[in-house]
């Protein structure tokens, strides 16, 4: 019993994620904008960066403070998110190429 109820207390932390609100993105030249939003799972501190929907980049940010840096690409291009603490709320700048294309607030 006292087995189960551990196990139920652990998994009951499990899958809770912090939510940005999307931002649009229209690069120069480019035709469609992109919907930019992220989340972070609390528990393993991993943050998803979406476009249009989309799973973009993902990595892991620190397990101490939440902060840190991901890379990778989407269709081609480089995409990198850096996160910090900005007036007691998780801030992260994504960068696509050498341009800022949102500031997401978790």
């Amino acid at each position: 019993m006292k087995k189960l109820l551990f196990a139920a207390l652990l998994l009951s932390g499990c899958g809770t994620f912090a939510t940005s609100q999307m931002q649009t993105y229209r690069a120069p030249g480019q035709s469609e904008a992109w919907h930019i939003a992220g989340r972070i799972e609390e528990m393993t501190q991993v943050l998803t960066i979406t476009v249009n929907g989309q799973d973009a980049v993902s990595g892991k940010l620190s397990i101490w403070n939440g902060l840190g840096s991901v890379s990778g690409e989407y269709q081609g291009r480089p995409i990198s998110a850096t996160c910090n603490k900005v007036r007691q709320q998780r801030q992260c700048q994504v960068v696509v190429g050498s341009e800022i294309a949102a500031t997401l607030v978790f």
